[in-house]
């Protein structure tokens, strides 16, 4: 669970090489789909968003708070959750 159950990660048994390829499969998607297809610019806001919203599961999420944390504003943080 905790790495995606991804087989190439099941198959790793070096805690160094997993972490290698979760980093890569992250920078594959999540850089190269998400930021360029909906022109993000600060991708390190954008991890920090992630992580934010990671530690608010369960919880309700209040955009305008998030916003302030990441510093910025109310309509960048919608489009950057969108």
């Amino acid at each position: 669970m905790i790495y995606g159950s991804y087989p190439e990660v099941l198959g790793l048994s070096d805690n160094i090489k997993v972490q290698r390829y979760l980093k890569e499969l992250v920078s594959n998607y999540l850089l190269k789909d998400i930021l360029l297809l909906d022109n993000v610019k600060n991708s390190s806001k954008l991890f920090d968003l992630l992580s934010l919203l990671a530690y608010q599961c369960g919880s309700e999420v209040s955009n305008s708070e998030l916003g302030r944390s990441l510093g910025m504003s109310k309509n960048t943080f919608e489009r950057y959750l969108d």
